[in-house]
């Protein structure tokens, strides 16, 4: 799907000059019991500076990071620009951070910068209700490097019919901590810079 050209017998499916690309990375919360991730050598700073790379262009791409991840900077932010692409194109939603279930373990949340008691952050569900009313365009690619990351594939698989097609790549299980590194998202670098043994 995402090698270089030549290196596969057909056209590669993924077309860099048709997507839309959505990144959210919280190293950092305002609640310290949250704790902090070290920034040095930020890989999703590195996904986004691939797939610039390979041809995704700057003025489709919005990047929220720390302090500017707040819960309703997210949610005003994604609702504005899914509503830009066309019908034919694709786009890349990627989240990395903090990531936890309800106690009853039927929602989960991505902990915004301002997450707190009384106040979880986003609910996953909320960015395929989005999608579902306002994303115009074919195919939907979601990358989620948190823990509990899997209750977004939940979510999809919750859906009803959706004229969308989606793709989700989770680093854990719904109910499974992530880790504490890179890994994940490591890997989506090594996948979207062509590199064939992914």
């Amino acid at each position: 799907l995402f090698t270089r050209s030549g290196m596969a017998d057909q056209p590669a499916a993924w077309e860099a000059s048709r997507t839309w690309v959505f990144v959210v990375g919280l190293l950092e919360w305002a609640d310290p019991t949250m704790g902090n991730f070290p920034k040095e050598d930020r890989q999703d700073d590195e996904l986004v500076r691939v797939l610039k790379n390979r041809g995704v262009s700057s003025d489709r791409i919005q990047v929220l990071q720390d302090r500017q991840a707040t819960t309703d900077r997210i949610t005003s932010a994604f609702q504005a620009f899914v509503k830009r692409p066309g019908p034919e194109d694709t786009l890349i939603l990627y989240y990395c951070g903090h990531g936890f279930n309800s106690a009853d373990h039927r929602q989960t949340y991505l902990a915004s910068y301002d997450s707190r008691e009384g106040q979880p952050g986003v609910r996953v569900g909320s960015f395929l209700v989005t999608l579902e009313s306002n994303f115009r365009g074919k195919q939907v690619f979601i990358a989620a490097d948190h823990c509990c990351s899997g209750g977004i594939a939940e979510s999809v698989k919750a859906l009803p019919k959706s004229r969308l097609s989606y793709a989700v790549f989770c680093s854990a299980h719904v109910n499974s901590g992530s880790t504490g590194a890179w890994t994940f998202t490591e890997n989506l670098v090594h996948a979207f810079g062509g590199e064939r043994f992914m």
